[in-house]
């Protein structure tokens, strides 16, 4: 149904339908009930901008929609700042943390704040066993994570992701490593 088929006359509005008759936009509606709360729909309480989509709704429960649609608007717009924020900040830490589920696998990471980062994947852990191991802060911890990343995968075993199959001491030496290789003159 396109926008002209619609009429304003004798103070309603009136479509048409595909046999040219006019129709009282909330004749349709009689009968039916809203679908999100139950209650049934008359001529006072129906939402007439959902015809369209055949949306049989109430106008509390359409003023509800628009509120949330307008709230989920709002806190996918904050969620996209915070994240281009948090992109914006360099320094920070470069960490490797081990779980004993997996026994010789070390995860080498960069958080703005490493202990809190550990503390996130607790949440994932029914055993809260998730153990931070070495912890280093740098002015580029994006830097730092992918050259670390570069020299451990060289050197472990095996590789998923950013988690290395290779002993503790031997990931924080690496990344010790590449500390002195950045901080000596040249």
């Amino acid at each position: 149904m396109s926008v002209a088929e619609f009429v304003f006359e004798e103070g309603v509005w009136w479509y048409f339908d595909g046999y040219h008759r006019r129709k009282y936009m909330a004749a349709e509606a009689y009968g039916k009930c809203c679908k999100m709360c139950g209650v049934g729909l008359n001529e006072d309480n129906w939402a007439q901008g959902n015809l369209k989509k055949n949306v049989y709704i109430c106008r509390s429960c359409d003023s509800i929609k628009g509120k949330r649609n307008r709230l989920k608007r709002l806190a996918s717009s904050i969620g996209k700042q915070a994240v281009n924020q948090y992109s914006k900040v360099k320094d920070g830490y470069v960490y490797i943390l081990t779980n004993p589920a997996w026994p010789d696998w070390v995860k080498v990471g960069m958080a703005i704040d490493a202990e809190d980062r550990c503390n996130s994947y607790q949440t994932s852990s029914p055993f809260r066993d998730y153990e931070l191991h070495y912890q280093v802060y740098t002015k580029d911890r994006r830097y730092l994570e992918r050259q670390a990343h570069g020299l451990v995968g060289e050197v472990a075993e095996s590789q998923y992701n950013e988690w290395f199959k290779i002993p503790v001491p031997l990931a924080v030496t690496c990344i010790s490593d590449l500390l002195k290789q950045q901080n000596s003159p040249q």
